[in-house]
């Protein structure tokens, strides 16, 4: 719909401030990569971006899983990954 659209333009210039202010905060690419993977799915798109914001998400994740923190939305991003983006 229109309205998705909207937002979903208005998620990625909100994501795009974040990852100027925080470049090494895994949870912004998550959200980059969720979203962009959206927008490509409905336009048809390659998931090229989708899976740059993916790659760069799950490199920065491997140091925050280190320390031992867990995010089960990085599961389910994997899982999207794998199925659909490749």
């Amino acid at each position: 719909s229109a309205a998705s659209d909207v937002y979903k333009r208005q998620a990625m210039e909100t994501l795009q401030a974040l990852k100027t202010d925080y470049p090494k905060d895994y949870r912004v690419y998550k959200w980059l990569a969720f979203v962009q993977g959206e927008i490509d799915l409905k336009n048809g798109a390659s998931y090229t971006k989708s899976l740059e914001y993916y790659t760069t998400a799950v490199e920065l994740y491997r140091t925050v899983q280190a320390s031992g923190m867990y995010d089960p939305q990085m599961d389910e991003l994997n899982r999207i990954a794998a199925k659909n983006w490749q």
